[in-house]
């Protein structure tokens, strides 16, 4: 059954996922008119779109396309979308529906027998006033491309200089990301970096984007991550020499992403603008985006980074480094502290580097030594030359989110990374000029907690949510080990990736896809009727690298009779939710990846005649314990 599971992470992780595209030679190299001059910008967008992201990926070219190209600004794409979510792309293949419905929507599983590609395109973006349909001149590259593969990325750039030669080249990497991060696949561990493939089954590490860049020989002015978690130290390290500034989120970015429409009109009104203000123009309408806008976010980041001022960054972190490990007996507790307290990403061990030295400065044996606070003042002067724009926004105003300074860097604590995960932090180092002060204070850092490091286990394993009126909005949420996560948060977790919201995406479905190797746990999915305006049937799917996919519930929404559930009420506080006592609220049930602790466990027999067990966990009947106690008055 492990080619069924396979399918199944293809349609999901694609709607997250942006796939990259493959190397060797240009197949439209004759198709494509010359140009008649040097234009002002060449802005490329490189869209890995064959994952769970591909509803997404047509949105945004239709964004493109509001404003389109002129004779000043060039706006190119190569783009590759999901057959399994998109396998019609209005206006870049033929109609692929029945009666009307796109077969993604009727039959989002297919087998592998069944799994088709769809061709990787490329071309110039040209102005509609159509949102839904792409209009622009894509051509077929002739076969789906591996867009994991740098040469495929540096064929794309050196095609778009060669077609549309300008006096600044922007490139926008429009995908899923995890900053510098392992990923386990075929073949072994890799490093994680922002490009992601699954039909091809492949990867793009930092250090192969960086590659990428390197072969192309064009110079980039503007480097803009449009994927998650990228805004890091070690990250941007990879492209000094490479790129003038690099635009990234050093939070997770919702599936919405930039907001093309906004830049671009803006850059085309400029066409003269400067690479520092085109950069600071996409942070800026990023936050807007989501701060005024109707997306749903919670929280949001996104910088501007001067890349030729990393290396004198990387100059007093090594300084600081030496220092802080030279003294960690005497400041171990203030540095775990700091460390603690410091504001930290959907990757936990990715922590803001201003704000660990905020609250490292705070410490009391901290301020009693003036070289210690000495060498953080160099760091945090070096950060503000190196971060020329920070932008971030929070619904709350007490989200730590807002102490963001637009630069993170790694610091885990050992419950939060595993050993394998330390072991390629030391390869990662490799790459930093071989200056290895931050990795070997990393390591005393890490040596010096107490408890055991962080254990994986096999995860593949995934959810999908179906419903059947796509009017009506649904939420899907996963309770991993630590926290609760929901696809409008963001797309990656710290144990998976979910698809898009579905407010995002127009379809009415929501999926959650666990990583090769999770934490131990629990796995609990909770379902909320967030809008609509008559009941729908929602539906819970599971699957995993065994086990086909089947059907674990089903239950229609709101529930009649029932009330909902108060204001701010989740999974979180309210053990009422657990226990089916509101309307807006469903609780199927979930899977255990963990040896110990107490749990319920609910079995489905499959026609194959194995028994799969679905858990939920016995915290939530002891919150429900607990709030039964208070309101009677009782003592816990």
């Amino acid at each position: 059954m492990h080619f069924v599971f396979r399918a199944i992470c293809l349609m999901l992780v694609s709607l997250l996922l942006a796939s990259c595209g493959g190397g060797g030679g240009d197949p439209l190299a004759g198709n494509t008119p010359s140009p008649t001059g040097e234009a002002e910008w060449t802005y490329m967008v490189y869209i890995a779109g064959d994952n769970n992201l591909s509803a997404s990926a047509i949105a945004d070219i239709n964004e493109m396309e509001a404003v389109g190209s002129s004779a000043k600004v060039n706006v190119v794409v190569q783009a590759e979308f999901s057959p399994q979510y998109t396998p019609n792309v209005p206006g870049v293949t033929k109609s692929s529906s029945r009666d009307g419905i796109p077969l993604d929507i009727l039959n989002p599983i297919l087998p592998t027998a069944s799994i088709s590609t769809l061709p990787t395109v490329r071309g110039r973006i040209t102005k509609d006033a159509d949102p839904a349909f792409i209009s622009s001149t894509l051509n077929s590259m002739g076969s789906n491309l591996d867009m994991g593969k740098p040469e495929t990325l540096t064929a794309f750039i050196q095609w778009a200089k060669q077609t549309y030669p300008a006096k600044h080249y922007a490139l926008v990497l429009w995908s899923h990301g995890d900053g510098w991060k392992v990923r386990r696949s075929t073949g072994g561990l890799i490093t994680r970096g922002a490009l992601a493939d699954d039909t091809s089954g492949s990867f793009m590490s930092v250090p192969d984007i960086a590659k990428a860049i390197r072969d192309s020989g064009v110079p980039i002015s503007v480097l803009d991550f449009d994927a998650c978690l990228m805004s890091m130290y070690e990250v941007a390290h990879a492209f000094i020499g490479l790129v003038d500034y690099m635009a990234a989120s050093e939070e997770v970015e919702p599936g919405d992403g930039d907001d093309y429409q906004s830049q671009l009109a803006q850059l085309q009104a400029r066409p003269d603008m400067s690479a520092v203000d085109l950069a600071k123009t996409t942070v800026t309408a990023y936050r807007q985006f989501y701060a005024t806008g109707s997306a749903r976010s919670d929280a949001v980041t996104k910088s501007v980074l001067h890349i030729p001022s990393i290396p004198a960054l990387q100059d007093t972190v090594e300084a600081f480094a030496r220092y802080a490990a030279d003294h960690i007996n005497d400041q171990r507790v203030a540095l775990q502290a700091a460390r603690a307290a410091s504001v930290a990403y959907e990757n936990k061990h990715s922590h803001d580097l201003v704000d660990f030295l905020d609250q490292l400065s705070a410490q009391t044996s901290v301020k009693a030594d003036p070289v210690f606070l000495s060498r953080i003042d160099d760091v945090r002067q070096a950060v503000k030359n190196t971060v020329v724009d920070n932008q971030f926004y929070a619904q709350s105003a007490v989200n730590p989110i807002g102490r963001s300074r637009g630069i993170a860097i790694f610091l885990p604590s050992n419950s939060q990374i595993t050993q394998d995960e330390l072991l390629l932090y030391d390869v990662q180092t490799s790459n930093l000029n071989g200056k290895t002060a931050w990795h070997d204070f990393v390591n005393l850092m890490v040596s010096g907690d107490t408890g055991a490091m962080l254990e994986k286990v096999p995860g593949n394993f995934a959810f999908t949510l179906r419903w059947d009126d796509p009017a009506v909005d649904l939420d899907l949420y996963v309770y991993e080990p630590e926290d609760l996560y929901a696809p409008y948060m963001g797309v990656r977790t710290p144990n998976g990736f979910f698809t898009p919201d579905s407010s995002e995406s127009g379809l009415a479905m929501e999926g959650y896809v666990a990583d090769e190797q999770v934490q131990k746990g629990d796995y609990e999915v909770y379902v909320n009727y967030y809008s609509g305006a008559k009941p729908t049937t929602a539906n819970l799917f599971y699957a995993d690298a065994s086990t086909a996919e089947h059907q674990v519930g089903s239950l229609t929404l709101p529930v009649a009779g029932l009330a909902y559930a108060p204001a701010g009420s989740s999974p979180l506080n309210d053990a009422g939710i657990a226990a089916g006592s509101y309307a807006d609220w469903w609780f199927p049930g979930g899977v255990t990846r963990s040896l110990g602790g107490a749990s319920i466990s609910k079995s489905y027999r499959l026609p194959n005649g194995k028994t799969v067990v679905v858990r939920f966990n016995e915290r939530r009947a002891k919150l429900k314990r607990m709030q039964a106690q208070r309101r009677t008055g009782a003592s816990s």
